[in-house]
C-alpha cells in the first residue's frame, strides 16, 4: 500500500474524530446535586469546527481535498479545541443559581486529537508528495 494512501486514511479518520468530538459534551458543570453539559455544535466555534469537517469529508469522499482547506479545518480544530478546554463553556443548568465547579468536557479533547491527527497527515502527505518528485525525475 503507498504512502499517499495510508496518509489518507489517517486523515480521513482524523477528519472523523473532530466531527465525532463536536457532537460530544465540551463543558460539563458539576456540583453535588446538578449536572449539566454542553454539546461542542452548540457553541459558535464547535459549530465552525463541525461544518467545516463535514464540508471536508464530502470533498475527501470525492477524492479531492485541497491541501490548504485540509490544513485549515485540522488548524481551526485545534485552536478552537484549545480554547474551549482553557475557556470552558458553561452550560446553563436547570434551576439557573449554580455553585459548584465548570470543566472541558470529552469532546474538546477529543476534537483536539482529532485535529492533531489530520493536520500531522496533511503536513506528511505533502511532505511525501515532494519528496517524490524529488527523488523522481520526470
Amino acid at each position: 500500500m503507498k504512502v499517499e494512501n495510508i496518509m489518507s486514511k489517517i486523515f480521513s479518520i482524523g477528519v472523523l474524530i473532530i466531527s465525532l468530538g463536536t457532537l460530544l459534551p465540551w463543558g460539563v458543570a458539576a456540583s453535588t446535586e446538578v449536572r449539566a453539559t454542553t454539546r461542542g455544535f452548540a457553541s459558535v466555534g464547535g459549530f465552525i469546527v463541525l461544518i467545516m469537517s463535514i464540508l471536508l469529508g464530502i470533498y475527501t469522499i470525492k477524492k479531492s481535498h485541497s491541501f490548504i482547506f485540509s490544513l485549515a479545518t485540522g488548524i481551526s480544530a485545534i485552536i478552537i479545541s484549545i480554547y474551549y478546554i482553557t475557556n470552558p463553556i458553561f452550560p446553563e443548568p436547570p434551576g439557573g443559581m449554580f455553585v459548584g465547579q465548570v470543566f472541558p468536557g470529552t469532546g474538546v479533547y477529543i476534537t483536539l486529537l482529532g485535529g492533531l491527527t489530520a493536520v500531522s497527515s496533511v503536513i506528511l502527505l505533502k511532505f511525501t508528495k515532494s519528496r517524490q518528485s524529488e527523488i523522481t525525475p520526470s
